[in-house]
């Protein structure tokens, strides 16, 4: 592997940073964290095995929001449903 390309380039990261809406709302979002948590860059780069975990669990509780609970007729609804087909096999 090319170790210009294994590496972090910062001027990259501040054009994309420039350039893509959503990295930077991402990138500033954790600045906030770092700024309201007081977290140093450090200690957040030791987080890291943690901020995974969070994100994980964000994507999961995502997913699970957007979930439709199920639709569960009432009990008279299936009588009446049921009836109904009843009804129909005898015509």
């Amino acid at each position: 592997m090319d170790n210009e390309k294994s590496t972090i380039r910062t001027d990259n990261l501040r054009d994309r940073y420039f350039h893509d809406t959503k990295f930077r709302v991402l990138v500033d979002s954790m600045l906030n964290i770092i700024k309201d948590c007081q977290f140093t860059p450090f200690e957040l780069l030791e987080l890291s095995f943690h901020l995974k975990q969070a994100l994980i669990l964000a994507l999961i509780m995502y997913e699970e929001q957007k979930l439709r609970p199920y639709y569960i007729p009432e009990k008279e609804e299936l009588e009446r449903e049921a009836r109904k087909r009843i009804k129909q096999l005898f015509e």
